[in-house]
């Protein structure tokens, strides 16, 4: 089957509204796709280049946390801003993979007044690259 080919994508960073002007919208970058990955069963991969700063994804944090004790989804959630939870963000989160130092290529990030974890490029990712961040890495407020 052929991969749809997606529009190309100017800037979606985090200082410029979505394009459109469409501030009540998450982004979700264009050119992204879940498939098959090497490294684990299924990951996230881009069709055409994504550049350095650019969001990946706005990814909503559902109200309801989950204990650090209960191992529901272990390893899919998330460390949450606050001490003893954690959280299960909706989208493509659950599904990055891992990367190490070297090959992490995304960073995710908590914006805590609209309740969501964003990813963004931290590189340049040509088409075809798997997005990958570093699960050790602390999810940071920005």
């Amino acid at each position: 089957m052929q991969k749809q080919k997606h529009q190309k994508v100017k800037s979606l960073n985090t200082t410029k509204k979505p394009i459109g002007g469409k501030g009540d919208r998450l982004i979700k970058h264009p050119s992204i796709y879940v498939g098959k990955s090497p490294l684990d069963r299924y990951g996230v991969f881009t069709d055409d280049v994504i550049e350095k700063g650019e969001i990946i994804e706005e990814c909503i944090i559902p109200y309801e946390l989950i204990a650090t004790e209960n191992r529901v989804l272990i390893y899919y959630r998330f460390p949450y801003w606050q001490e003893g939870k954690h959280s299960m963000p909706l989208g493509y989160a659950a599904v990055f993979n891992n990367g190490e130092q070297e090959n992490a290529n995304i960073r995710p990030y908590f914006d805590i007044k609209r309740e969501l974890v964003i990813f963004e490029a931290i590189k340049k990712i040509e088409p075809g690259e798997e997005l990958l961040w570093k699960y050790t890495d602390k999810v940071l407020n920005k």
